[in-house]
């Protein structure tokens, strides 16, 4: 995440500094052999018998704070100085004048990148409770944001004798840091929030120049899953600040179906940006682009189609191109049939868009027309939208995936147009009907007995290389309908001179898994033997491992297409 934890007290503003009460008794000394016993209790590990265990020694829990405070700042025992902040955490609010020596070490570098003495020392911290751990507020904040993109991953036995570090973040710290600013008295989430209202929420904090930090805090809100979803409502419907309700757009974009039940207060959030006028130009624009940020988070939330859809299929005919481009894009997304009319009439669309990544900043490809965007989102609705087919075989002579797509995603109805296009004398046509039956997989398997005439023939390196990986995307489907078989045929292809061709005839095979145990031996030795070379590796090498892996391990794809069923497509002969 972020570097070392500086310029805090910025973030004091959100806390309140509580003095912080001392106890000490100075009738109670803890000599060597008491020493020696606490060490003990300590290394036993800290549980509800540990506060019974100090007493039998004819102490009280808090007789002990200075000496375990002592531990934890000069002893070099990594696993007695948790132990000892686990010792604070159970005497609670007597442990106060603890509270410097807390705070201290966790703003330590060497000892943020122990988790397991960090997590210990945030928890003592929200133990001992409010007013004594205020002073710690903003370090635990900023611990909370530097964990905030910790991974899901299944954590190995803990180990005292050595330190893991996590540099993206470590999910119990995260986890600790929430619970210890709940502990007093401070709302995690609307701290957060406030730095993404904030007019300049970043500047002067860590010294970031480059926008990092809003970056940090959306991941860290993110987190929250649906218990910010309240936060966010609040703010899209009452505010006024543009920059605001970007920054928490970007922040619905980051979480997903979690924002779900933001569907209504986003579509409603549009229509008052789009809305807006006034005689202030810099003003209006923020909010137009505030607009198509609402619009384009809102396919990303798993909205309520009944809501969405219908603003979506209003939108896609919307004057402007961009935004024109969103509803069609995330109709796509959604994949609601109702979309369908509305997609195909945009397939005579010309108007040009810029092709947007991640809210709103351009990708520096292009301008495409709209027309191909449809063609896209129509591919991924799927064969419910094939009265789509007429109109893209029309188009398979633009040099487009998303129209080769398409077309492969239409089901079975798209076998014969298709292998129609693999017999134009235009090459860009040939290759699109290539790939569209690549796009095909089980569903092209009528496809497979044309196919590999033309790939005998075919002169266009793309067009051939997509009809051989169509095979493999096929796979074992093609193997009861062809007349010849194409396990035999690729083995063949293997011995090809170019290497592109063995390459994608090695990826095949590997698609068929055990059905193609007839390849291995050529397989194993391409693998470790084929010379090409292209942009500095060894394709046809890392296809043949692959295949070899797929095929002693009986791998298979996950299914795309369907079984063949029916009578074979009308095709030429």
């Amino acid at each position: 995440m972020r570097g070392p934890l500086i310029a805090i007290s910025v973030l004091s503003l959100f806390f309140l500094i509580g003095s912080i009460p001392v106890y000490s008794n100075p009738e109670v000394t803890i000599d060597e052999k008491t020493s020696a016993a606490l060490t003990e209790i300590l290394n036993r590990g800290c549980d509800s018998g540990t506060i019974k265990a100090l007493r039998e020694l004819g102490l009280e829990p808090r007789d002990t704070v200075p000496w375990l405070i002592d531990v934890i700042d000069k002893n070099e025992d990594r696993l007695l100085r948790i132990r000892a902040c686990e010792a604070l955490a159970l005497i609670g609010p007597d442990a106060a004048q603890a509270v410097p020596v807390l705070t201290e070490i966790l703003q330590v570098r060497e000892v943020l990148k122990d988790w397991w003495l960090v997590k210990s020392a945030i928890e003592a911290l929200g133990a001992i409770g409010s007013p004594a751990a205020d002073s710690a507020g903003p370090i635990i904040y900023e611990i909370l944001i530097e964990n905030a993109d910790y991974e899901e991953v299944a954590r190995l036995p803990r180990d005292p004798k050595g330190i893991r570090s996590y540099p993206k973040g470590d999910r119990e710290v995260f986890n600790a840091a929430c619970d210890s600013l709940k502990k007093n008295g401070a709302d995690p989430i609307a701290l957060l929030m406030n730095e993404l209202e904030s007019p300049q929420p970043y500047a002067g904090i860590n010294n970031d120049i480059y926008g990092q930090r809003k970056f940090d805090v959306i991941d860290t809100v993110a987190k929250f899953g649906k218990d910010a979803v309240p936060y966010l409502q609040g703010l899209f419907e009452k505010s006024d600040d543009y920059a605001a309700i970007s920054n928490c757009l970007n922040l619905v974009w980051k979480m997903g179906p979690d924002a779900s039940e933001l569907t209504d207060t986003l579509i409603a959030l549009f229509y008052r940006l789009r809305a807006v006028e006034g005689d202030d130009p810099v003003a209006a624009m923020q909010a137009s682009n505030a607009a198509g940020f609402a619009a384009s988070a809102l396919q990303y939330i798993n909205p309520d189609p009944d809501e969405a859809v219908p603003f979506f299929i209003e939108l896609a005919s919307d004057e402007d191109a961009e935004l024109a481009w969103t509803a069609i894009y995330a109709l796509g997304h959604i994949g609601d049939e109702r979309a369908i009319p509305i997609l195909i009439k945009t397939l005579d669309d010309d108007r040009e868009y810029t092709l947007r990544l991640y809210m709103g900043a351009e990708s520096g490809a292009p301008p495409k027309p709209l027309k191909y965007a449809a063609a896209y989102a129509l591919g991924r609705i799927g064969p419910k939208a094939k009265d789509a087919i007429p109109k893209l075989v029309e188009m398979l002579p633009a040099d487009e995936f998303d129209v080769a797509y398409a077309l492969g995603r239409m089901g079975p109805d798209a076998v014969a147009p298709a292998v129609n296009a693999l017999l134009s004398d235009n090459p860009i046509v040939r290759k699109n009907g290539a790939r569209a039956i690549l796009y095909m997989g089980s569903d092209g398997a009528y496809a497979v007995d044309h196919i590999i005439p033309f790939i005998k023939q075919e002169t266009d390196s793309e067009a051939k290389d997509a009809a051989i990986r169509a095979i493999g995307s096929i796979g074992r489907a093609a193997l009861d309908v062809c007349v010849e078989d194409p396990i035999s045929f690729l083995i063949k292809l293997l011995d090809d001179p170019a290497g592109d061709v063995r390459s994608s005839a090695a990826y095949s095979l590997g698609m068929f898994g055990s059905k193609a145990e007839s390849a291995l031996e050529k397989l194993r030795k391409l693998a470790t033997e084929d010379e090409y070379i292209a942009k500095n590796i060894y394709p046809v090498r890392e296809a043949a491992k692959t295949a070899v892996e797929r095929i002693e391990t009986n791998w298979t794809p996950k299914p795309k297409g369907s079984t063949p069923t029916g009578p074979r497509p009308l095709c030429p002969t």
